[in-house]
Formats: structure tokens, C-alpha cells, sequence
């Protein structure tokens, strides 16, 4: 799982979860770097971010944004994993099936 807080070109929008944003960017590359290894093999890694989700970490971070519920980030999720393919280039993509940059 990962967020859009991982991605180095958005990084400006929320600047004050530095420990979050450093995990997530390297899950990200730690992520694309085993899909290259693993791809080989026939096994899919997906990079998959959850979206606004509401959650307490959400409300605390004072975002005042439409947010999904758990069970509508948790069904879009599902439909990204059952689209998955071999081919997928290991990028990070949010659940509404957008791709997030690095």
C-alpha cells in the first residue's frame, strides 16, 4: 500500500508527515525494483494506493476533501488487483485508477 505522500513530485502539497513520506517513497522504489526481479518469474507486484480514506490520520491532517469510505477505497482496490496483468509497468496507482508520479 502506498499514498500519493510517497510521490517526490507532490510533495509539496503536504509537507509535515516527513516520516510517512519517506516510507511510502521508499516502498515505492523497493516496490519497483522487486517487480523487476519478480516479473521474470510470472509474479505481478502492484504499487496500489487506498485514496482519501476516512480515517483518523485523514481528519487529523486537516484535509477537508471528499473522502471514500473503507468499503468504497477497499471495493476499488479489489478491481485494480482483478485487472492486474504481467505486463503492468509497476507504477503507483491510486484507486480510482490513476497513476501517481514518482
Amino acid at each position: 500500500m502506498t499514498s500519493g505522500l510517497g510521490s517526490l513530485t507532490l510533495m509539496g502539497r503536504m509537507s509535515r508527515f516527513y516520516y510517512y513520506q519517506m516510507s511510502k517513497a521508499a516502498l515505492n522504489m523497493g516496490f519497483r525494483a522487486m517487480r523487476n526481479d519478480l516479473q521474470k518469474r510470472g509474479i505481478i507486484v502492484a504499487i496500489l494506493a487506498p485514496g482519501m480514506v476516512e480515517t483518523d490520520m485523514l481528519a487529523e491532517s486537516g484535509y477537508e476533501g471528499k473522502a471514500l469510505t473503507p468499503a468504497q477505497s477497499a471495493a476499488g482496490l479489489y478491481g485494480l488487483v482483478e485487472a492486474l496483468t504481467i505486463e503492468d509497468k509497476g507504477i503507483p496507482v491510486n484507486v480510482d485508477g490513476k497513476p501517481i508520479p514518482f
